[in-house]
């Protein structure tokens, strides 16, 4: 049983992209194109007039536009340079810690992450991201301490039940999982992540059917088939994975996702 569940949680991580890629649904996506600094500049001045009690530095708040595009290298650079200006707060290792992560250094994202908490130990999002973190190194007990604190200092962040929830699934433990992001959903009804994987928890325990009306409630009805195809993928079901990817293609043949999976599988 130990077996099948380490087997089933490599799966997961090495297919984990596939999942990610279809969050957006069956269309076509561009690649980023990094945003103006004068551009981003002014974001970060829009920021700051929503809080003008606590002005961000400017680097930080650059910093964080560029991680919500995906642009963690050049985030990273702002991120020195805040520091740099003296900036040497919990927030700011965190933030590099995911730059880090996401870049695929997962040693020195986890030492900033530790280091944030030996600034903050109540910084509730180092905590969610060591967690992370940890999953991605393949330490899913020692992970799940990480949720369950930051859990525990911020019960009402969906997000880290959500990483929690998903976190159980790769450890093999499924109803445990669908508990935690039945929660998350509760909190965060929109959040896309947190029915996806409540759907893949559905879809594992057998109930396709009810998988598919969760998806249908947030995403078209192709990429709701689709996103079952993927998900009978990630857990080496090809055959099945094909049926659901033929249905989506029949509601939309224009559904990239199920397209090119279908393609992979027929190789």
């Amino acid at each position: 049983m130990k077996m099948k569940s380490e087997k089933m949680q490599i799966r997961l991580l090495r297919l984990l992209p596939i999942l990610l890629f279809l969050l957006g649904g069956c269309t076509t996506h561009k690649p980023a194109v990094l945003p103006d600094r004068d551009e981003l500049a002014r974001e970060a001045a829009a920021r700051q007039r929503f809080v003008p009690d606590k002005p961000q530095p400017r680097h930080l708040d650059l910093a964080v536009a560029l991680i919500d595009r995906g642009f963690y290298e050049v985030a990273l650079g702002e991120l020195k340079n805040a520091a740099d200006n003296g900036d040497k707060t919990a927030r700011i290792d965190c933030l590099m810690g995911r730059c880090l992560r996401e870049t695929g250094r997962l040693d020195e994202a986890e030492k900033r992450f530790r280091t944030a908490l030996k600034k903050n130990a109540g910084y509730a999002p180092a905590h969610n991201h060591l967690g992370l973190t940890l999953d991605l190194c393949g330490r899913p007990e020692a992970a799940r301490a990480c949720y369950q604190r930051a859990i525990a200092l911020n019960p009402a962040r969906a997000d880290f039940l959500n990483n929690l929830g998903y976190s159980e699934i790769l450890a093999g433990r499924i109803e445990a999982g669908r508990r935690h992001l039945q929660k998350s959903l509760a909190l965060d009804p929109a959040s896309e992540k947190t029915v996806n994987n409540l759907a893949l928890c559905h879809v594992m325990e057998g109930h396709d059917q009810k998988a598919l009306a969760l998806l249908s409630q947030t995403f078209s009805r192709a990429a709701a088939h689709a996103n079952l195809g993927v998900f009978h993928q990630m857990l080496g079901n090809p055959e099945k994975a094909a049926v659901f990817y033929r249905k989506a293609l029949a509601i939309d043949a224009e559904c990239a996702v199920a397209r090119n999976n279908l393609e992979k599988i027929k190789k």
